[in-house]
């Protein structure tokens, strides 16, 4: 059977996005927080109190930008940050990027990620 070039293309577009997503849980599955990271849930305060993962900061993705510098300035911080699905943790990602931040990780899902057992260790 023959592919047409949109074929082709829509078939190597789900690939790509398949080894992405692969590869995200797996950078998922595999990461460690260290005392100096942060760890953002940048859901609404409601969302948050519901339920967080331990020893993480409550800063909604919409005054990331606004209020990130009241816990760091330094633009080499490890920053960690998830919300409930990975859509508005990844806005939260860019903006950080943006301003500076070198080291920042959209860690998705607080589900996905509470199953894994992810937290920030204790000071």
């Amino acid at each position: 059977m023959r592919l047409s070039g949109r074929a082709r293309f829509f078939l190597l577009l789900g690939l790509l996005l398949t080894m992405l997503a692969c590869s995200h849980s797996e950078t998922v599955r595999n990461l460690k927080l260290n005392h100096q990271d942060l760890l953002i849930d940048v859901r609404t305060p409601g969302e948050f109190d519901r339920g967080h993962l331990a020893g993480a900061l409550n800063i909604p993705y919409t005054e990331i930008d606004k209020r990130i510098g009241d816990y760091t300035q330094n633009k080499q911080t490890r920053i960690v940050v998830y919300c409930r699905s990975g859509q508005r943790s990844a806005i939260a990602r860019d903006t950080l990027v943006k301003m500076g931040y070198s080291q920042v990780i959209n860690a998705g899902s607080y589900n996905k990620l509470k199953e894994l057992g992810l937290q920030r260790p204790g000071k």
